[in-house]
């Protein structure tokens, strides 16, 4: 699970090592041009080299900018987008600036390589049009290409990941519909093995361009966060547009506007089943409930505060009655003993005073099952 800040100062490879050799940006030998710079491989061939590059602001990130030339070069595998991280003196670039901009060559990103200009000395020439994007209606043969680049998305593009959507502003999304996991359409072994590389190859991942958590908006998003237009799996988005990004072992979609489009999947209906007796399985993410006496906060793994707690609760709560279980089986709830003050027995006495006539309790063990 991720912890960090989504766009943290991004982990440089190889600036350190580049300033020590003596190298000044913009002196005899730079090299010239962002395609040059990024080459056809994944990585620079140019590591720890002054570079100078030319061309247009395209989209504002925490720790810098996306540049993308004028005018492309004839070579369709060398991508004509660049990520600048101007020197701490620099003014605060915008969007639509028409910059030259001399650095340091460098890879950079947490467990990716993202080719970036590194503590560039900026010059703003002016402004400039941004460059129409790469229309998209298919997975792209190779992502590098168009890394640091413009591009549309002109396919309805399927949710298949929405777990860090309200953390993080991040979808997954698939061409071409749904991806499953492989061995449910696949046996396991080679078959298997193709299905999880072509699921790869057509997903990917759209992102705010933000360092924001738990964001209250999210800018490519033009719906609130209500329950009744929650981005569902199998939802599907229509018109994006993003600029090709590489961070956190991947490639994904910085958004540079919102989509213009959304078909949200329907809730589904319960499933009817026979039987008088409804079991529910309920992760409660990490329900602790402090000392028990509204104190003991922050705790080891769940709320920040009582405040908090008391939502968390109540949120529980709500699933629940509407669930309308008969047996809990629980997981991620605090491991404190099953007396008054435990989170068990205040997970119980919460839906006992929310359900009229209910007598829930702890189905309580002579050993404490696990650690916390």
């Amino acid at each position: 699970m991720r912890t960090m800040s989504r766009l943290q100062p991004l982990i440089l490879s190889t600036l350190i090592a580049a300033a020590l050799s003596g190298c000044d940006a913009g002196t005899s030998g730079s090299i010239e041009g962002i395609a040059t710079v990024q080459g056809s491989a994944e990585r620079s061939a140019y590591e720890g080299k002054p570079a100078r590059i030319e061309g247009v602001v395209t989209l504002l990130m925490a720790d810098g900018a996306f540049v993308q030339s004028l005018q492309p070069d004839a070579d369709p595998a060398t991508a004509e987008g660049l990520f600048v991280m101007p020197a701490a003196d620099q003014q605060p670039l915008m969007v639509g600036q028409h910059i030259q901009a001399d650095g340091l060559v460098g890879e950079s990103g947490d467990g990716a390589m993202l080719t970036t200009l590194t503590a560039a000395r900026i010059t703003v020439l002016g402004d400039a049009a941004l460059p129409e994007p790469i229309v998209l209606s298919a997975p792209p043969a190779n992502w590098e290409a168009l890394e640091g680049m413009r591009v549309r998305l002109d396919a309805p593009m399927t949710v298949v990941g929405n777990d860090a959507l309200s953390r993080f502003g991040e979808v997954d999304l698939a061409f071409g519909g749904r991806v499953f996991t492989p061995t449910e359409q696949a046996l396991p072994g080679d078959a298997a093995r193709a299905k999880l590389a072509e699921n790869r190859a057509r997903t990917v991942v759209l992102d705010d361009a933000s360092s924001r958590q738990n964001p209250r908006a999210i800018a490519w998003w033009p719906s609130s966060m209500a329950a009744e237009d929650s981005l569902r799996a199998g939802s599907t988005l229509s018109g994006i547009e993003a600029v090709v990004d590489q961070r956190f072992g991947a490639y994904r979609l910085q958004a540079a506007a919102p989509i213009a489009s959304a078909e949200l999947a329907p809730r589904p209906e319960a499933p009817k089943v026979d039987g008088a007796l409804r079991i529910a399985g309920m992760n409660l993410l990490n329900l602790f409930n402090g000392d028990g006496q509204g104190g003991g906060f922050p705790t080891t793994r769940g709320a920040q505060n009582a405040e908090a707690y008391q939502r968390q609760l109540q949120k529980h709560v709500a699933v629940i009655t509407k669930l309308d279980p008969s047996v809990i089986a629980a997981q991620e709830l605090e491991n404190d003993g099953f007396d008054a003050e435990s989170a068990i027995q205040e997970l119980a006495d919460a839906l006992n005073d929310a359900q009229p006539g209910a007598a829930w309790r702890p189905v309580v063990s002579d050993a404490r099952p696990g650690t916390d």
